[in-house]
C-alpha cells in the first residue's frame, strides 16, 4: 500500500517552497484534488509558476448553462483534454479541481497526486464520511479513493468555506 507524505499548513500557498521540496524534481503532470473550498486552487496558483507549469483550473471549464445538478457532467471534457495534451506537449501542467481522478484519466501517464483536505471537525462534522455525504462526493470517493492514492496530502485547518456542487 502506498504511503503518502503529509504536509500541514494554515496557508499552504505561503509555504509553497517547502511544499514544492516534497515533489519530485521533474513531474510532467501534477493533479490537485479535494473538496470545495479547502485551498486546491490556492496551492495550484502558487505551485504552477514555481514549477514553470501551465495551470489548468477545471472550474474554468465548467459550462455554466448546463442545467445539471452535479459538477462532472458540466465540465467541457474536450476542452480539458485539449488543455492537458497541449500543456504536456510543451512541458508540464498543474491541474486542480474536483473529481480529478474521474476527469483526468490514466492515459495522460505518470502524475504526482496532491490531495488537499480540511482539518477534521472544524465544520462540525465528526468524520470525513459525514463530510462526503454532505458534499455529495460519496460515490466519487468510493470509486477512486483519492486521498488513499495521493502522493502528498496537504491538510489545512478548517475555515468557513462555501459548499460547492456535488461531483456524483
Amino acid at each position: 500500500m502506498k504511503t503518502a507524505t503529509h504536509f500541514r499548513s494554515s496557508a499552504p500557498e505561503s509555504a509553497i517552497e517547502d511544499l514544492n521540496a516534497l515533489l519530485p524534481p521533474f513531474t510532467p503532470l501534477i493533479t490537485i484534488d479535494g473538496h470545495s473550498g479547502v485551498g486546491k486552487s490556492r496551492v495550484a496558483k502558487a505551485l504552477g509558476p514555481l514549477r514553470q507549469s501551465t495551470l489548468i483550473s477545471i472550474d474554468k471549464l465548467v459550462i455554466a448553462d448546463r442545467p445539471l445538478p452535479t459538477y462532472v457532467p458540466k465540465v467541457d471534457r474536450q476542452q480539458l483534454a485539449s488543455a492537458i495534451t497541449s500543456s504536456l506537449s510543451q512541458g508540464t501542467a498543474v491541474v486542480d479541481g474536483l473529481c480529478i481522478e474521474h476527469l483526468v484519466p490514466a492515459h495522460y501517464g505518470e502524475r504526482f497526486r496532491i490531495y488537499v483536505r480540511s482539518e477534521a471537525d472544524g465544520d462540525g462534522l465528526r468524520s470525513e464520511i459525514e463530510r462526503r455525504t454532505k458534499l455529495g462526493t460519496n460515490l466519487y470517493h468510493k470509486r477512486y479513493n483519492p486521498e488513499a492514492i495521493a502522493d502528498l496530502i496537504v491538510t489545512v485547518p478548517y475555515e468557513l468555506w462555501e459548499i460547492g456542487e456535488p461531483c456524483d
